[in-house]
């Protein structure tokens, strides 16, 4: 394949991956804003918005999993060229979003009063659960702005997410004021406040981004009123469960293991605890950016299985991969030469800084090992093999990196107790165990797509 058709892929992936980037940013901008507005209430509120907010994100990062099903579906359907069969997996997949929105909530509304079985300060437990149940009333709003975002990224138009984060961005901060200090005759309510608030803006970016959809004529077509009487097709609905769940298992499975390990550094003291969180969370920070590539990925991915073309698909492999790789190479060296720097913005305790910089080299090697595996699992995704997702990271994180660090950090079966660099060790081997088993399957199903388009099938 000529020069000119990879130089082309990078800059359609480059103009597909920064709006999704600054929607990212904008939605953990948005949790930011939360947890600095209700320390200015008391610490008792923010410590309350942050238990609850570590629950309910593993909650709406599952559910939102399954809805990403539209991204590979909606792709391929593009790349055919079928655009009704489009219509029909969107508001098919509205269907889906209302019918989630029941376990979400409940499963919220349940965990919300088991709060005090954790051992918590009988007022920290009632905080926590009067947010879960605050922010939980905005389910069926962020669902559904789910399904229209994936509907647009799955049609390679990125700026409606882009443009809902924002404006979500832009009412939280006002709302937050409203609901947390008590302003326009309304009760202070504190961290319960927030919840209160991020809920309605949820809805809010719903609403933007509908109408926003609702301008367009080819979206317009498929959800007005005369198309939207659609009653529930279960062989469409089985379809997306099918390439949904096992992909949202595989997030779970990633995000609980970093939320465990957490909990196994835990008895090693506060500065190591303090440290590992600084780390952990640039770390996050960082992945926004393999993670918008893997979006990115998946969509060209689906895009060229559906137009049939091996040399599009090859070519959208070799420049995801490329392209995350080169971004990872340059934080690495952000990150080795400002180490210092950055940690310091977090904490300026002398002892935590020492933990948290030496953490910091993890980190920086992570990032190579983190855009593979993001990348190679995105492009897995493209495929509908979501099955190999899940099993590939069940096997990486669960049953290698948990294990391998509890022993190597907490044990002296094999050498004297490593610590917290013993857990960091059993990260990166999962992620480069994750990253190696994405390449190796990224192969094969690029190889049995090449045979068969050779056959003509």
């Amino acid at each position: 394949m000529k020069k000119q058709y990879y130089f082309r892929e990078l800059k359609t992936q480059i103009q597909l991956t920064i709006p999704i980037v600054l929607a990212q940013i904008f939605m953990t901008a948005m949790g930011f804003v939360d947890m600095v507005m209700t320390g200015y209430v008391s610490a008792m509120d923010m410590a309350a918005v942050a238990l609850g907010s570590s629950i309910w994100v593993p909650l709406i990062l599952f559910f939102q999993g399954i809805l990403q099903a539209l991204h590979p579906v909606i792709s391929q359907w593009r790349g055919e060229g079928y655009t009704e069969h489009i219509g029909h997996v969107l508001r098919q997949g509205i269907w889906l979003a209302t019918f989630l929105s029941l376990p979400l909530f409940f499963i919220a509304y349940i965990l919300s009063f088991q709060m005090g079985k954790l051992g918590l300060e009988e007022q920290l437990a009632d905080l926590s659960g009067q947010y879960l149940r605050a922010i939980a009333w905005g389910t069926p709003g962020f669902l559904y702005f789910v399904v229209i975002r994936c509907y647009f990224e799955g049609m390679a138009f990125m700026r409606p997410s882009m443009i809902g984060g924002f404006i979500g961005l832009l009412f939280n901060v006002p709302l937050n004021y409203i609901f947390i200090f008590g302003k326009c005759g309304l009760p202070a309510l504190g961290g319960v406040g927030s919840g209160f608030a991020t809920g309605i803006v949820y809805w809010v970016m719903f609403f933007v981004i509908f109408c926003y959809a609702m301008t367009l004529p080819d979206v317009r077509r498929f959800l007005s009123f005369k198309n939207w009487v659609e009653w529930i097709d279960k062989k469409t609905q089985w379809q997306l469960l099918r390439i949904g769940f096992p992909g949202a298992l595989g997030v779970f499975f990633e995000v609980t293991s970093f939320a465990i390990i957490a909990l196994l550094v835990a008895p090693l003291g506060v500065t190591i605890i303090a440290g590992h969180e600084i780390a952990l969370n640039f770390s996050a920070l960082l992945f926004m950016i393999p993670f918008s590539l893997a979006i990115t990925a998946t969509i060209r991915t689906g895009y060229s299985i559906g137009r049939h073309s091996y040399e599009m698909l090859h070519c959208v492999s070799f420049v995801s991969l490329s392209l995350g790789l080169f971004i990872a190479l340059c934080s690495i060296i952000f990150i080795l030469t400002l180490r210092y720097e950055i940690a310091g913005i977090y904490n300026n305790d002398v002892e935590v800084l020492k933990v948290a910089t030496s953490l910091m080299i993890f980190t920086a090697i992570n990032q190579c090992f983190e855009a593979l595996q993001a990348i190679t699992m995105g492009i897995i995704k493209g495929y509908k093999d979501t099955k190999t997702v899940f099993y590939i990271t069940l096997f990486a994180y669960w049953f290698f990196a948990i294990p391998v660090g509890y022993i190597l950090g907490r044990t002296n079966w094999f050498v004297e107790p490593m610590g917290v660099t013993g857990f960091w060790l059993a990260l990166l081997g999962g992620l480069s165990l994750a990253g190696v088993l994405g390449l190796w399957r990224v192969t094969i199903l690029e190889h049995k797509f090449y045979k068969k388009v050779s056959k003509g099938l």
